[in-house]
């Protein structure tokens, strides 16, 4: 699944053409929402009721909405979302006594700390259906975070002191599994990764796409990320963090980069766990891959350098946006070694939120607006953004050296979820 399962279940007796119209209106506003929506007839019995919310978490619901179509349903309504044990949300509607029936059930709710919200419009009202969606898309992170597992083959990189992690932590707080995959299982794959598979891979890269490496380097980068690819699928990985700078490029010559080329997995950079965690929060999030980006420095304007070796292709709508360049390895692990680079070129003006999640307990966000100035991508993927807060706030927060840099202006999703998670949200 790649979108939000939402559970509707009117609340109520069809007992005239207002009700039958409004239930169909409301119907067809959610169908209209980009998630996956399971209806029920409308219910008005306790018994039934029940019988349709006990497996709801079983089926992968991340959302449950209930259709007040009349007043006289309040015990109704606290029955479902109770026994449901999923985020609720009742939906009162401006008519035939709903509101007041809604009104008594949320506060019963709220009495019993139960995950509910009450919404209020008329069927057809796109606001509702907007805060929904907003619900279902946060009850569907949370959900796949939990779900979620993380392949390491190495540790954190030892300069990134501001990502050391405890993983019982990470799992408690936030929800992913992390899974060390020895470095001989991983020497294994490449091994059985043979040439011919890579040079087949490399003739489905889309045509568009600018490849600018030598075939000697381009096939062993592709060896490594189709063995990657194997890892994934074999142990159901969402994503995976390798620290090349240690081990992997000296060893074998080549670093993850190329893995960007598509979404198979995602990859955390450096080894950085937390960093990997909080891109797949923002996959689950929007639906769309994020960078993984250093800041370099900030001018007087405010225009903040961000400088890392490559991003996902899909960050890109235009194929010829992409090139997969050869880049060099960093001073400090040696001998200079040429590493084959996918690197998207962002647009200019575009809106991006930059974040961290941070914190020895995982319950820190900082993130701020910005807007691409420029992205060059030929000695490395250098990316200038400016800040919209100014840089004396986002220095004043600033929690560590990689920053996830998410498509469009994602900060009242990332308020809503911060809320939801007790994640303390910082923003500049």
């Amino acid at each position: 699944m790649t979108k939000p399962r939402i559970f509707l279940m009117p609340i109520g007796k069809v007992t005239s053409k207002d009700i039958e119209d409004d239930e169909r209106s409301a119907v067809e506003n959610l169908e209209s929402l980009d998630a996956d929506i399971v209806q029920t007839e409308p219910i008005y019995d306790e018994k039934e009721i029940t019988r349709s919310v006990r497996d709801l978490q079983a089926k992968e619901i991340d959302l449950l909405v209930l259709l007040s179509l009349h007043g006289a349903s309040a015990p109704l309504l606290v029955l479902a979302a109770e026994n449901s044990g999923l985020r609720t949300v009742i939906w009162a509607l401006p008519t035939r006594y709903s509101l007041p029936t809604c009104a008594s059930a949320i506060g019963a709710l709220m009495e019993k700390d139960v995950k509910s919200e009450l919404v209020y419009g008329a069927a057809s009202d796109k606001k509702v259906t907007q805060r929904i969606i907003q619900l279902a898309r946060i009850g569907y992170t949370i959900n796949r975070l939990k779900r979620a597992r993380i392949g390491t083959i190495g540790g954190v990189f030892a300069l990134l002191t501001a990502s050391y992690y405890d993983r019982n932590i990470l799992r408690h707080r936030i929800g992913p599994d992390v899974v060390r995959i020895p470095m001989s299982d991983y020497k294994q794959i490449v091994l059985e990764t043979t040439e011919e598979e890579a040079a087949k891979a490399i003739e489905n890269i889309p045509k568009d796409i600018k490849v600018e490496v030598e075939s000697g380097l381009l096939i062993q980068s592709m060896r490594q990320h189709l063995a990657l690819k194997k890892i994934a699928n074999a142990r159901g990985l969402e994503g995976i963090c390798l620290e090349c700078h240690s081990e992997m490029i000296k060893e074998f010559k080549v670093n993850p980069c190329l893995g960007f080329i598509d979404d198979s997995y995602t990859i955390g950079c450096e080894g950085d766990v937390v960093i990997c965690v909080a891109a797949l929060m923002i996959l689950y999030l929007t639906g769309k891959q994020s960078l993984i980006s250093d800041p370099f420095t900030i001018d007087p304007e405010s225009v903040m350098t961000m400088l890392h070796c490559a991003g996902p292709a899909s960050l890109c709508e235009d194929c010829g946006d992409v090139s997969i360049k050869t880049g060099q390895s960093p001073s400090h692990v040696g001998e200079p070694i040429p590493l084959a680079m996918c690197r998207p070129q962002l647009q200019e003006g575009k809106e991006v939120t930059l974040l961290r999640l941070y914190g020895s307990y995982m319950d820190k966000m900082h993130f701020a607006l910005g807007k691409v100035v420029s992205c060059l991508n030929d000695t490395t993927l250098d990316l200038k953004i400016k800040l919209v807060g100014g840089k004396d706030t986002f220095i004043q927060n600033i929690s560590g050296n990689h920053y996830i840099v998410a498509m469009g202006d994602i900060r009242n999703d990332l308020r809503a979820l911060c809320k939801e998670m007790r994640i303390d949200a910082i923003e500049s």
